[in-house]
This record gives structure tokens, sequence and C-alpha cells, in this order.
């Protein structure tokens, strides 16, 4: 902005820092949602359909995103289980994934379905038709 031939600029250093930084937010939410979500991977055959999936993928999100700062707070949950991998400083897609795999798999009606057995094959059948549906359902078959 030019104010009495000096150049100037229209908000202070920290507003215009304050933007830079939700705005920069906003771009890493969309990559997120792009790459945990599949939003642009959805099948839409008409405009109303196209709209919904959108609406819902960003819906999804905000959900999630909200209910991981309301059981953690700011300390971005669990950390990962890995000792190279530092606890990271700010809330991510797969941070937050991570985190309720971990809560949830605490609770036995959520558990993981694997578990090591040697004997009573015949009567594990209802875990394997259980590992055989995650397996396909992985392989998107």
């Amino acid at each position: 902005m030019l104010r009495a031939g000096v150049w100037t600029l229209p908000q202070t250093i920290a507003e215009l820092l304050a933007w830079l930084w939700q705005r920069w937010e906003l771009e890493v939410a969309h990559r997120q949602m792009k790459s945990g979500l599949g939003l642009g991977e959805k099948q839409c055959w008409n405009d109303r359909s196209t709209v919904a999936t959108v609406q819902w993928s960003v819906w999804v999100y905000a959900l999630m995103m909200l209910s991981g700062y309301r059981a953690w707070g700011n300390d971005c949950g669990l950390g990962p289980p890995g000792l190279w991998y530092p606890t990271p400083q700010r809330w991510s897609f797969n941070t937050l994934w991570r985190g309720f795999r971990t809560e949830m798999w605490q609770q036995a009606e959520f558990r993981a379905t694997w578990t090591w057995s040697r004997d009573n094959w015949l009567e594990k059948e209802t875990l394997w038709s259980a590992l055989f549906n995650a397996t396909l359902a992985s392989a998107r078959v």
C-alpha cells in the first residue's frame, strides 16, 4: 500500500503471519484429507453426489480432529511405538488414527483378530474367517 510516497503493509506483521499460519493449516488439512480419507478418489456419477462426498469427507475429518482434541488436548496423543521416531508436535490424520487404534484395541470388543495359537485349529474357524475378511479388505478385493 502506498501512503504519502511510502510503501506500508496493510496489516501488522503479526496479523499477516497469523493469516499465513491459518492458510498453511488449511493446506495441510486438505492434503491429509486427500491422502487419508481418499478425498477425490470416490466414484461420483452426478453433481449431487460429488458435493455430498466432499462434505462427508470434511465432516469425518473434522469430527476425528475434534474428538482427538477432546480426548488428548494439545499433546498429540500417544507417541509412535518406535524409539527412533519422536513424538509429533502437532496433530495429523495419521497421529489420530494411531491414537484411536491404540485406544480401541485396548478394549476387548475391538482387539485385533490375530492371536497366536498352535492347537484347536478347527475351533478357530471364526478367527480365520475374520482374518480372511481383513486380508481381502486390505487388498481391496
